[in-house]
């Protein structure tokens, strides 16, 4: 038990002595009943004056000018020593009478309040049953005291020439004359007596709670400031000491809570930042109200989102129609735990975002709507695999249907000749080599196919070592010598006597003995003469390849003589059977369509890339280049007898080896 008096004690002690000695309560309550009668007065006065002045102005608004109006207005307000104002339903001043001829009133004098300044309904003043005298049913929205003004305002529906909007109304109002001037000089006098003795007394009171309040005043900020630590000492009062422990118990619990809900926020937010799905938060207006990492990264104006609606950073009208219809099921007819709302949205080209939308409620409502999680899987990858299987199969029946159709043809045809005896042998070997030339080319193509699917699985290794690139570059020109012959084409190599990289010495064939196959085929402005080298014509140049070292990194170029590639095929021409529309020809006759998606995953899998370069429009051929790692020396498991000469006269002599054999 703490000694001395309670904090109640005290307080009842001193109310007790005041009201004794002061007439506080009688004083006041004598005040207020003549304050409130005058009020009553002026209140019920303005609710008449209001009743005319709106009465009026429905008579004369009819008029389509405005000006007669306003001057009935201005005539009326002055003699009733008044101020009206008319503002429209954007609160904008219409029309405002003078303020001359009010008396001392300084508030109307000085200015006139809006209908923002003014209170909302349901403060007037209303007067005593017994003082109403009569006066109809106005829709006045408030009648307002304020200093030595009263201010009644309602709606105003609008006639002739004046929109709809608010009527104000102002007059003077004066609390008190003469006689009640003296009564409440008596009772000042009394009240300022007892509030001087009951001062005295309170000072002491007050000057001892101050003590103990400060300290709790002290405590209560910090913790508001978040100081959970801070904690309140112990009082000599009982009161101040239950409160001290209260507020202590409070900090502590605060202080708990707060860690738990930090913890919880941290590892939430650790766990949607190492999301890879885009997730964004919408309140119950559809305002977006949190996103993490992954959506910005998705999403390029997402930065500042926050407060915007789904539309605004996400150019899909199917996600905000989703967003809101899922916001605007009744929540009574939907059970607890709501199944999510899935859907597929592409923003922008190519970019295809499988979207889950799941709502979320707030706890302890039954039914009430807390907003939506929406999860954003891009399945862009997905899509465009998807897309290229139907491609890959479309693609690859195609190419077997044709020489199928051939072959099925010509063996009906020789089937035929045999039956009924017609057959001639030398149509029979022409016929025969049709079928053969057809199923060569399937079973390339199905080659082709099969090695594709070795690179892309990745099952068989690559044999890395550092080879000769000028070695490989002429050991696939000796493998494209036959068909350059009969082609009556030639291939320049532009490189150097030795030239050092890190690669798979049959794989680097292959990717240039495909890039010359290909220059061969579509890189020249016009189809030559077949056989012209066995026929003693000069070769025409089908390709230069060359070789360029920097960073590290060798880039080879193989560069046609041919018509060029459009800009819009260069992304895609390294894709699965794709040809460009106008070489789609009989040039490509023998092709699998499948050269160039080898030699970039083989370029890939050696650690480089591969492009083509083509100016639009110049009609000066194009340019495939591929880049390997370089490496410091020639690999001793190539070897020297198979070297390319190292006289300086390399290119001049490998160049025209194949049109020397005719």
């Amino acid at each position: 038990m703490r000694g001395g008096f309670s904090f109640r004690s005290r307080v009842l002690a001193s109310f007790l002595l005041v009201v004794f000695l002061g007439l506080l309560v009688p004083s006041w309550y004598t005040h207020r009943i003549f304050t409130q009668g005058l009020k009553d007065n002026a209140d019920l006065e303005i609710r008449r004056l209001y009743h005319l002045i709106h009465s009026g102005l429905g008579e004369h608004a009819k008029d389509p000018e405005a000006a007669p109006v306003f001057g009935w207005l201005e005539s009326t307000a002055r003699n009733l020593r008044v101020r009206l104002a008319l503002f429209d339903e954007a609160s904008n001043l219409i029309f405002a009478s003078s303020s001359e001829n009010l008396g001392v009133s300084t508030i109307l004098s000085n200015g006139f309040p809006t209908p923002n300044a003014l209170p909302s309904e349901g403060v007037s003043h209303t007067p005593p049953a017994t003082m109403n005298l009569g006066v109809p049913d106005v829709r006045v929205a408030s009648v307002y005291f304020h200093g030595d003004a009263v201010f009644a305002s309602g709606a105003w529906s609008g006639s002739g020439a004046l929109p709809p909007g608010r009527l104000v109304l102002g007059m003077p109002h004066y609390e008190a004359g003469g006689w009640l001037q003296d009564i409440e000089s008596g009772m000042y006098i009394a009240v300022a007596a007892a509030l001087l003795l009951s001062g005295l007394l309170s000072l002491f009171l007050v000057r001892w709670l101050w003590r103990c309040m400060g300290e709790t005043i002290a405590v209560a900020e910090a913790i508001g400031s978040g100081n959970y630590m801070k904690r309140l000492g112990f009082f000599k009062s009982k009161e101040f000491d239950a409160l001290a422990r209260s507020i202590n118990s409070m900090a502590q619990s605060i202080e708990s809570h707060i860690r738990t809900i930090t913890e919880q926020k941290s590892q939430l937010q650790a766990v949607l930042d190492s999301m890879r799905e885009g997730v964004m938060v919408i309140d119950s207006q559809c305002r977006i109200r949190s996103v993490n990492r992954a959506f910005e990264d998705i999403f390029q104006d997402a930065a500042d989102c926050v407060g915007k609606r789904p539309l605004e950073v996400i150019l899909s009208p199917e996600l905000q129609r989703a967003c809101d219809d899922t916001l605007a099921v009744d929540a009574h007819s939907r059970e607890e735990g709501a199944t999510a709302v899935r859907m597929q949205i592409e923003p922008v080209r190519d970019a295809v975002y499988d979207v889950t939308i799941v709502p979320m409620r707030r706890q302890g409502g039954q039914g009430v709507q807390g907003g939506l999680v929406v999860v954003f899987h891009d399945i862009s990858e997905l899509s465009r695999l998807e897309r290229i299987r139907r491609d890959f199969v479309a693609n690859v029946s195609h190419e077997l249907r044709t020489p199928l159709t051939s072959v099925k043809g010509y063996a009906e045809t020789l089937l035929l000749g045999v039956e009924q005896g017609t057959a001639k042998p030398e149509g029979q070997k022409s016929f025969l080599e049709i079928i053969i030339k057809h199923a060569n080319h399937m079973a390339k193509t199905v080659n082709d196919l099969l090695s594709l699917t070795r690179l892309e699985s990745g099952k068989k290794p690559f044999d890395l070592r550092k080879v000769d690139a000028v070695k490989a570059a002429a050991q696939a020109l000796r493998e494209c010598e036959q068909a350059a012959g009969e082609k009556g084409v030639y291939v320049e190599l532009d490189m150097p006597d030795e030239l050092t990289v890190m690669a798979d010495f049959d794989r680097l064939v292959q990717v240039f003995r495909n890039l010359m196959e290909n220059a061969m085929k579509y890189g020249l402005k016009s189809e030559p003469e077949r056989g012209a080298a066995h026929s003693g014509n000069i070769a025409s140049l089908a390709a230069r390849v060359w070789s360029k070292e920097e960073n590290g990194m060798v880039t080879f170029g193989v560069e046609d003589q041919g018509p060029g590639i459009p800009a819009g095929d260069m992304e895609r021409i390294f894709e699965r059977f794709y040809r460009v529309d106008k070489h789609r020809t009989n040039k490509g006759a023998g092709s699998s369509g499948l050269g160039l998606a080898i030699c970039k995953h083989i370029v890939e899998k050696l650690g480089g890339r591969l492009w083509v370069e083509s100016p639009t429009g110049s009609g000066t051929g194009s340019c495939f280049m591929f880049t390997v790692p370089k490496t410091g020396a020639i690999s001793d498991a190539a070897p020297a007898a198979d070297r390319p000469e190292a006289d300086g006269k390399y290119r001049e002599t490998k160049a025209r080896s194949i049109r020397d054999r005719s």
